[in-house]
């Protein structure tokens, strides 16, 4: 029983890590966006600022749409309904790996920064799931038996919702919001 709680924390903690490490990079990319931005203005003009700050946005976004046509097709959109199906018994291909983990992370990074409509909620919940899904593959003994579907279903949940609840900063709605998206079957 430890061991299990030991699994579920250990999800919850790695969801976290990739929530706070895409807020870190993101915040960065903008800074070093906006910061280059600004030194144009004061060197140059306006619109030479205006044309590298477009400049940066397009280039953010077309890395965010270059990995993911070319390096991880499974993590297009935003992961929400994929994981809803994959919850009620629906196999896609490619949703959980780690290149997808990988293109999911720094697409969204990219994604925001260049100040495209997107948000992270949904896609921390797909990350949260591909990290549910890589933990029941670390090499202990004990995690060999939660290699089923149900219980890969399960982590998957966990994983989701603790995603979500890094992103918006409630665990509470982390988990009301999964166990709507995976109603009726998990």
């Amino acid at each position: 029983k430890l061991q299990v709680w030991a699994m579920y924390a250990l999800v919850g903690a790695l969801s976290g890590l990739a929530a706070f490490t895409i807020d870190i990079l993101v915040d960065n990319l903008v800074l070093w966006k906006w910061s280059t931005a600004q030194d144009i203005i004061e060197k140059e003009s306006p619109g030479a600022a205006m044309l590298t700050f477009m400049a940066f946005s397009a280039l953010f976004g077309g890395t965010a749409a270059l990995l993911t046509v070319f390096l991880g097709p499974g993590a297009i959109g935003s992961g929400t309904t994929e994981l809803m199906a994959y919850l009620n018994g629906i196999n896609y291909p490619k949703f959980f790996g780690y290149r997808t983990l990988f293109v999911k992370i720094f697409g969204l990074c990219f994604a925001v920064s260049a100040g495209l409509c997107v948000g992270k909620e949904g896609p921390l919940a797909h990350i949260g799931a591909i990290i549910g899904h890589a933990v029941i593959y670390l090499p202990f003994d004990f995690l060999t038996k939660f290699r089923n579907a149900v219980d890969k279903r399960e982590i998957a949940c966990a994983g989701a919702a603790a995603g979500v609840s890094a992103a918006f900063g409630s665990p509470i709605g982390g988990s009301l919001l999964i166990y709507e998206v995976s109603r009726p079957s998990t």
